[in-house]
């Protein structure tokens, strides 16, 4: 086996001269992409449609725009009606940007209430488990004892955050007299059944205190006698502590501000970052130790967390994250960019004068083509990115990284650049862990033909079982459709990794050893969906990937010529064929040991590369029918070219009624006349 793009002449790839890229231009990229002031007003993109929000009465005078998504759960945030406030989206769906921005609203409409007098007091913790050093819990299998020591670590964060947060407010005497002795009080009379297991540990290991006056101050000796009872007990038992810690707040909320709930925010940002398993398992504690009149938790999760939840919802009120698209960001980022490029300047980024000024006219170009009529480029962006901020901003980042040669040239088009975000800079398209995009015909690790197809299965079986299966289930059919299990776990983990999440698991993240549970659901993303839908048939993402995938030395020429149009659409008939020629052997394998209705029943009336090869066939199609119109002297070239592909397409739908019994609608032929 060899690797495609290894086969294409040397000279092909060398990137010299002005063939080369520029390769500073990725530090203006990132500058430009990825600011770090969007937390303010005229940076912070909102979701259409806008309203007036000099309608909401104490908004900051800057706020010049409010989406309504934005009002929404600006309101959520003011007016608590649970305990908990969960925002569901997908990782990099832009939820902690949202939160954070409403935050700052919040405080600055908080300090206006206070009419300039005295800015009004508002308690938030924020925990950012990105950067909580908790990388150890998030891909990967966890076994039981692993997944309470881990649970534990990630509580005790919780609690240092609220217990440092509390205590810059409310000082030792006030908290082990005030507080304590209303507690106790309380408890003795029933008043408060959510006080009960804190105050009963209390009492536990001091029965005294029950029968303690609470009229006379304490002495440093009793205040300093309760602080060590609080900190043995603390060290026993942290989810003790947490409750502890929410009653606290719950007292703080209570004596500074009447219980008002909209003065105190306990916010858990990028828990997402951990496996569902472990979303599910503080999620759960969180629930049951957070009171209606205590802080509100604003938790941002994936929406499998909940899958398995087995709390009611009467204690967590759910928001779908909706903001905007990631094309609706990358033209914002872009239009600041070619609006006021020198505000971006600054010789640090390494990048000449010369440099600079011919990487901004080329992004002023490109900002001008992808926000005309032409929706080539914001349809490649909805596709390969999904609903992922994060992640189209990453793919964005390939249109800095673009030759000197295509950026002067005249003819760019969004063809052009779909595949300069698909390469990100490199002279090829190479695969990695961090790739913002993924190759589906070709699985890290494995070398063998049959990748080629398995990952493209993987998608459409669940695509066509409503976007979800056990994964029991897809271990078994795909075993019995001859696949090894360690392609299928490797090509799940491919579909499963952060970076380009097309599959989302309800239990981990990576399957290593082990498969996980039983129970466990995958379920298909939209960027899944929009994979199967257009991506694995689309033309430039097709040319790009392939050259990253194995090939068979014994069917493939030494070297190929890569330079002209001609030599790429070759190219890319070969890896069709190849496509071709695995899901035939496939399918006839298949049905001859399970029959073709098992074959129905499970994947459809259609082998996979039929869609592939349609498709493929009518873009290039239009291809060859533009350029032999412009290149009349080329003819006779894309004739046979054109020839070869239907060939190829009429071979195909044939082959699907041979092997499934099912004839295919025809694809429209194309002609070209040659004269």
């Amino acid at each position: 086996m060899k690797r495609m793009g290894d086969i294409i002449n040397a000279d092909e790839r060398v990137r010299v001269g002005d063939h080369r890229y520029i390769r500073a231009a990725e530090n203006l990229a990132t500058k430009v992409l990825f600011l770090d002031v969007v937390r303010t007003p005229q940076h912070y993109v909102h979701r259409r449609p806008y309203m007036d929000p000099s309608q909401i009465p104490g908004l900051p005078s800057d706020v010049k725009f409010l989406g309504e998504y934005e009002a929404m759960l600006l309101g959520k945030l003011l007016h608590p009606v649970y305990p908990v406030l969960c925002i569901e989206g997908p990782a990099g769906s832009g939820k902690s940007t949202t939160l954070a921005y409403l935050l700052d609203l919040v405080r600055r409409l908080q300090s206006a209430s206070a009419n300039g007098r005295t800015p009004a007091e508002l308690l938030i913790a924020r925990l950012d488990f990105r950067q909580q050093g908790h990388g150890e819990f998030g891909p990967g299998q966890i076994d039981a004892p692993d997944s309470r020591r881990a649970v534990d670590e990630l509580i005790k964060d919780i609690c240092r955050e609220l217990s440092a947060r509390s205590r810059e407010h409310i000082q030792p005497a006030e908290e082990f007299d005030s507080f304590w002795n209303g507690l106790i009080a309380k408890y003795a009379r029933h008043e408060d059944p959510d006080i009960g297991p804190v105050v009963r540990r209390i009492l536990d290991e001091d029965p005294r205190l029950h029968r303690n006056s609470t009229a006379a101050p304490l002495t440093p000796a009793q205040l300093e006698h309760r602080r060590g009872l609080m900190d043995a007990i603390r060290a026993q038992d942290t989810r003790w502590y947490l409750r502890y810690l929410i009653l606290f707040w719950r007292y703080w909320i209570e004596s500074r501000h009447d219980g008002r709930r909209d003065k105190a925010f306990v916010v858990l940002d990028n828990l997402d970052s951990l496996s569902p398993h472990l979303q599910r398992l503080v999620l759960d504690l969180i629930m049951r130790a957070a009171h209606q009149d205590g802080p509100t938790f604003v938790i941002a999760l994936r929406p499998e967390t909940r899958m398995r939840q087995g709390l009611a919802d009467t204690l967590i009120d759910v928001i779908t994250q909706e903001g905007p698209r990631p094309f609706d960001v990358i033209a914002d980022r872009l239009r600041r960019f070619t609006d006021q490029p020198q505000h971006y300047a600054d010789p640090t980024l390494g990048l000449t004068r010369d440099q600079y000024q011919l990487i901004t006219d080329f992004i002023t170009r490109v900002y001008t083509q992808i926000t005309s009529n032409d929706t080539r480029f914001a349809d490649f962006s909805a596709a390969a990115a999904g609903r992922s901020i994060r992640l189209g901003l990453l793919l964005a980042q390939g249109l800095f990284l673009t030759s000197i040669a295509d950026m002067t040239s005249s003819d760019t088009t969004q063809h052009f650049l779909v595949r300069s975000c698909v390469r990100q800079g490199q002279p090829q398209f190479r695969a990695s862990v961090r790739s913002p995009i993924e190759n589906v015909y070709n699985i890290s690790g494995i070398t063998e033909t049959a990748r080629l197809l398995l990952k493209p299965r993987l998608l459409r079986y669940m695509e066509q079982h409503d976007n979800r299966c056990a994964l029991s289930v897809l271990r078994s059919t795909f075993v019995l459709f001859g696949y090894e299990e360690d392609w299928i776990k490797r090509a799940l983990n491919d579909l499963l990794r952060h970076e380009c999440q097309m599959i989302r698991s309800d239990g981990y993240d990576v399957f290593r050893e082990n498969w996980g549970d039983e129970q466990e659901m995958l379920y298909l993303t939209e960027k899944g969906k929009a994979y199967v839908r257009y991506l694995m048939h689309d033309t430039d993402y097709i040319q790009e990937v392939m050259l990253d995938c194995q090939v068979d030395e014994a069917r493939w020429p030494n070297q190929v010529a890569y330079g002209h149009l001609s030599d790429k659409l070759k190219l890319l008939r070969l890896f069709l064929r190849d496509l071709a020629k695995a899901d035939v052997g496939e399918v006839e394998s298949f049905v001859r040991r399970l029959r073709v209705a098992k074959y129905h029943e499970l994947f459809g009336t259609r082998l996979i590369s039929l869609d592939t090869v349609q498709r493929v066939y009518r873009s290039v199609g239009r291809i060859i029918t533009t350029s032999a119109h412009r290149h009349p002297h080329q003819k006779t070239t894309y004739r046979s070219i054109l020839d070869d592909y239907t060939s190829l397409v009429r071979q195909m739908e044939n082959e699907n009624k041979r092997l499934l019994g099912a004839e295919p609608e025809p694809t429209e032929e194309f002609t070209l006349e040659v004269t």
